[in-house]
């Protein structure tokens, strides 16, 4: 949440390594503007690819699992859920499709982000697309059992302000990069 505030991303460094991976990325952008014209099929297997990774690790994250080869059923449409880890896996697969079709659509604002929670959660009993009620962590457990808070969320009576807040700034500096 503090990204925006303090110009926190403004003051940052950009340091050598940075420079170099910003020219890398903007030479694979070159190479997929070839393979869009050039390969297409071969570009569709690395989103594929791209897909199940992100899926399988964002969900990891959440101490959401599933066999890897279920993953890749699920994201490929061939199987349905089993229990409420794959459910949530398919609601994940399901917005990426979203925002890899829309993208250039999709305005960023908090009800688009609700909307998408809700997406995420359709294909399980979870009340969803609204703020959340209560508070969270998001914890790791270590091999010997200690609860390591791995980042901790803005309370739930401040949510919607956070999110009102995140956007601001968010337009803000999109509108200063424009000027």
């Amino acid at each position: 949440m503090n990204s925006f505030e303090n110009q926190l991303i403004e003051n940052q460094q950009i340091t050598h390594n940075i420079l170099q991976l910003l020219g890398e990325i903007r030479e694979f952008k070159g190479k997929q503007d070839l393979f869009k014209k050039q390969s297409p099929q071969t570009l569709k297997n690395l989103i594929e690819i791209a897909t199940i990774q992100s899926v399988e690790s964002s969900n990891r994250i959440e101490g959401i699992t599933a066999p890897h080869e279920r993953i890749v059923e699920l994201i490929q449409e061939k199987t349905s859920a089993r229990n409420r880890s794959e459910e949530e896996i398919m609601g994940y697969r399901s917005i990426l499709n979203t925002i890899h079709q829309n993208h250039q659509h999709i305005p960023f604002t908090p009800n688009i982000i609700q909307q998408f929670h809700g997406e995420m959660y359709k294909f399980t009993s979870v009340r969803a697309g609204k703020w959340k009620t209560s508070d969270n962590t998001i914890e790791e457990i270590s091999k010997n059992g200690e609860r390591i808070i791995r980042f901790q969320p803005v309370t739930a009576y401040l949510t919607p302000q956070a999110m009102e807040s995140l956007h601001r700034e968010f337009e803000q500096a999109v509108e200063k990069r424009k000027s």
